[in-house]
């Protein structure tokens, strides 16, 4: 009897201890439940970790699950924003399995120097695909939290961003972040101008039509000879082969990559972040 206790006890204790690895994973510590701001390098004090905790649960609000981490740490900017993407991976930053609508903030403080480092953000496909894409990432990171990073002020550096990120989540979906918010709201000034603009156009297009019709026909009847003469297909300036008679379409090229999708929490979503 006792025997069987000691065996059931020991094969709890071992369950328990594998969910605790699997939730401490990749290096990054335990996540603990209701917490959003990890300071692994004991560089910010309490008052202000306060602040930044409320800051990072706004988010949660607005429908992106946060994580600020800091921690002392060499690395480059591209390694950071891929620290980033480990981060969410490894503790499942998101609302839901596959809703990928997290968002992380990761920054690697120089050993040595803690006033400055790598600052490296993630944000899951469904955030980045409306308002946090790279480029809204890239310059928050760069244009709203740098200033006050690269001064030494670290808290008002994240305090800075969280709230940015906060304000694009807040717009509607459709808008794109920030920059496309500025973007919409000072339209291209010929637009006003359309009306007359069309009607130069009516009054140019019989003259233009016909001479445009000319050119086409030229350079088709061109390429025809040329491929008749040659017996080949094209190949471009870059060295990219195209069509040829012998074998139909030819991949010459490079294919695109997909990233290195790794198709958990970070699936499809967008890094940005700066030096400071």
């Amino acid at each position: 009897m006792f025997l069987r206790a000691a065996i059931g006890l020991l094969v709890v204790l071992s369950a328990l201890s594998a969910a605790s690895a699997g939730f401490a994973d990749s290096g990054f510590g335990a996540r603990v439940p209701g917490q959003h701001v990890y300071d692994r390098a004991t560089v910010l004090p309490a008052n202000q970790l306060e602040l930044l905790e409320k800051r990072a649960a706004a988010l949660d609000a607005l429908g992106a699950p946060t994580v600020v981490y800091v921690r002392v740490q060499a690395a480059s900017q591209a390694q950071v924003q891929q620290e980033s993407r480990q981060l969410m991976d490894a503790w499942d930053v998101e609302s839901a399995p596959n809703a990928h609508d997290g968002f992380v903030m990761l920054l690697d403080l120089t050993p040595g120097n803690t006033q400055h480092g790598q600052v490296g953000m993630f944000a899951g496909a469904e955030q980045a695909s409306a308002q946090l894409d790279a480029e809204e990432l890239d310059r928050i990171a760069s244009e709203v939290m740098r200033p006050s990073l690269a001064g030494g002020d670290l808290a008002g550096g994240i305090s800075a961003g969280l709230d940015a990120t906060a304000q694009d989540l807040g717009q509607p979906a459709s808008a794109g972040g920030a920059a496309n918010h500025a973007r919409a709201s000072n339209p291209v000034p010929f637009l006003s101008s359309l009306p007359v603009m069309g009607l130069l156009g009516l009054l140019v297009l019989p003259f233009v039509l016909p001479l445009v019709i000319i050119i086409v026909v030229v350079i088709f009847i061109t390429n025809i000879l040329r491929r008749a003469t040659s017996g080949r297909g094209w190949m471009s300036s870059s060295g990219y082969q195209g069509w040829t008679d012998s074998s139909g379409w030819s991949s010459g090229g490079a294919g695109s990559g997909s990233g290195g999708d790794s198709g958990g929490a970070s699936s499809g979503g967008d890094s940005g972040g700066s030096s400071f």
